[in-house]
């Protein structure tokens, strides 16, 4: 009898104890999660982060979906295909109220899309451009603490279907992606303002210098 509840209570903590997968997948965030610290160009940081998930994942592509809210447009910001690919990419843009991508943007819910051609919010353009064929995909939205500034997409399982727990995974990396994303904007804002300060500071100078050159001037003519 002891016996019995011994293996019993095994079974019940080998059952218990976290899988290899989802050990892979905490590895995967923390290792991320660390490289927010170390990998200054976001560039850099965001194609280290899909090459990570097309691996663990076993995804054809990921990619980084940004929406330029001026002209209500989206457009790639990273992908881990080739770089030629990669720039070729880059020069898409499509309207933000189109595709999945675009709802999720929308909606600020994620969207797991096993056949995208059974789903009416698709978007075919992106692939008549690329010369793709999408098939299945995740879309998750990246939410900053007050908007969501783009999604992360992942397309085409290789070898089998893509499984509702894998949400969660591009969830939890896609909140780690929203800060990079945003901390680098706020950055570049800074830059700009600093340099815009810099110049204002020289044209100030300059113009007290030209008033304190005109003081010093003596003249005996009454227009002086």
């Amino acid at each position: 009898m002891e016996r019995q509840d011994a293996s019993e209570a095994e079974s019940q903590l080998l059952a218990e104890l976290p899988s290899e997968r989802y050990i892979r997948e905490l590895l995967m965030l923390y290792e991320i999660g660390q490289s927010l610290c170390s990998i200054h160009d976001l560039d850099l940081l965001l194609r280290f982060a899909m090459e990570r998930v097309v691996t663990l994942l076993e995804v054809e592509s990921s990619s980084v979906i940004l929406l330029d809210e001026e002209r209500q447009e989206l457009y790639f910001k990273a992908d881990n295909t080739r770089s030629d690919t990669e720039l070729k990419l880059r020069e898409i843009r499509f309207p933000a109220d189109q595709g999945i991508s675009g709802w999720v943007i929308r909606k600020g819910v994620s969207a797991f899309v096993p056949d995208v051609e059974q789903d009416p919010r698709f978007y075919r353009g992106v692939d008549k451009q690329m010369g793709m064929k999408t098939k299945s995909l995740i879309c998750v939205p990246l939410k900053t603490r007050d908007r969501i500034i783009g999604a992360l997409t992942d397309v085409n399982k290789r070898y089998v279907s893509f499984f509702q727990e894998e949400v969660r995974l591009l969830e939890s990396l896609a909140s780690l992606l929203a800060i990079a994303i945003e901390n680098a904007r706020l950055i570049q804002e800074l830059l700009v303002a600093r340099e815009r300060l810099r110049e204002e500071n020289l044209y100030l100078r300059e113009a007290v210098g030209q008033v304190a050159r005109f003081e010093t001037l003596i003249g005996e003519s009454p227009g002086m």
